[in-house]
């Protein structure tokens, strides 16, 4: 278990780069990257818990419908999060894809914020249940 966890903690270490990232784009008005790295902070952080659960997907959207259907609907996790990691989804959608993402500071704070609670508390559980 040891090899899989020292994985899964590189997963969180780049989860925790990309909340570094989304703080460094906010405080440079880079709003719509701010968001994209904020939901990618997160992206990684359930990646971190699919791969201890011995798998892995080819698309976020699976990503996402797995980390819902484990982890927020048997409540392991607040049903809250689920809501906002689909909102921080959509954020980095329209930031990533759209030409005037419109994407505010507010949206961008928002973000950061949330995704600073997800990611402690994911952190949390690995070192809680893993280690």
């Amino acid at each position: 278990m040891s090899e899989k966890l020292d994985f899964a903690k590189m997963y969180l270490q780049k989860a925790s780069s990309k909340l570094e990232s989304a703080l460094t784009n906010l405080e440079h008005k880079q709003f719509d990257d701010s968001v994209s790295r904020a939901y990618y902070c997160i992206f990684h952080a359930i990646s971190a818990l699919i791969f201890l659960n011995e798998l892995e997907f080819s698309s976020h959207s699976q990503t996402l419908v797995y980390f819902n259907r484990e982890f927020i609907k048997t409540e392991i996790f607040p049903k809250k999060f689920g809501k906002w990691i689909y909102k921080l989804f959509e954020f980095r959608e329209t930031g990533d894809y759209t030409i005037n993402p419109n994407i505010t500071e507010n949206n961008a704070k928002e973000a950061y914020q949330l995704v600073s609670e997800i990611l402690e508390t994911i952190s949390n559980y690995i070192d809680k249940n893993y280690s």
